[in-house]
């Protein structure tokens, strides 16, 4: 029914399950037919793809990918954040045990 996409995995503070944060781009029943639907669908299916590539400690893949997308979208601000790590974690990888859950300490 709508068009999401993954933004984030966290743990809020004194929790120990993982959430995972997801954006919500549009409903789809107000795009079906027109322009936007295509659109949205890139979006949301292209920012998934670079998520995974993160994930799967993949950050110079994740951060090729992250070049093309603000290409498309260089305002989006999950981008930015996404590629900062990215670029942080190429320069100074990240241990054996490391996860993709940010970790919040503020509530």
């Amino acid at each position: 029914k709508f068009y999401v996409r993954p933004v984030d995995l966290v743990q809020a503070k004194g929790r120990t399950a993982t959430t995972e944060l997801f954006e919500l781009v549009a409903c789809k029943s107000q795009v079906v037919g027109t322009p936007l639907e295509e659109m949205h669908e890139k979006y949301c299916a292209d920012f998934e793809v670079v998520q995974n590539l993160y994930r799967e400690r993949q950050f110079e893949a994740a951060l090729e990918a992250i070049i093309v997308y603000q290409q498309l979208w260089p305002s989006d601000e999950a981008a930015r954040l996404l590629r900062e790590r990215c670029e942080a974690y190429i320069a100074d990888p990240p241990p054996p045990d490391w996860s993709p859950v940010q970790k919040l300490f503020e509530k």
